[in-house]
């Protein structure tokens, strides 16, 4: 996972393409962002499995759209969090997430890379 995250700068300045609940205990994020190394724009899906928490949600005149605060990732307890609104540079603990407006916790996370779409 960090050497994904490394590879795409952690998402800073990306852009959440798709958010899908695939069941009770699973989700997909897909996200576009530019590769460190080539600056080449790609599609990245995030898969997390065994959900235990989760937050979807959107503030009046703010978007979760563009990823400006980058990703999050911290492995807390056995559970793996992931954030994608991150309000601090600097997430000590599970309750740091869980003030995000978009944020998975499971018990893992799998990522590939896609090529390039709009239309995720």
């Amino acid at each position: 996972m960090s050497s994904t995250l490394e590879t795409i700068t952690y998402g800073y300045d990306g852009l959440v393409r798709k958010v899908c609940l695939l069941s009770l205990s699973d989700a997909v994020v897909v996200i576009s962002a530019r590769r460190k190394d080539s600056a080449e724009w790609v599609n990245v899906e995030f898969r997390i499995s065994g959900l235990t928490e989760f937050s979807v949600r959107q503030s009046a005149g703010f978007s979760n759209v563009v990823l400006s605060g980058g990703i999050a990732h911290q492995c807390i307890g056995g559970i793996q969090f992931l954030d994608f609104a991150p309000y601090s540079d600097a997430m000590e603990g599970a309750d740091d997430f869980r003030m995000s407006g978009l944020y998975f916790a499971g018990a893992s996370v799998a990522c590939c890379f896609l090529p390039y779409s709009e239309c995720a």
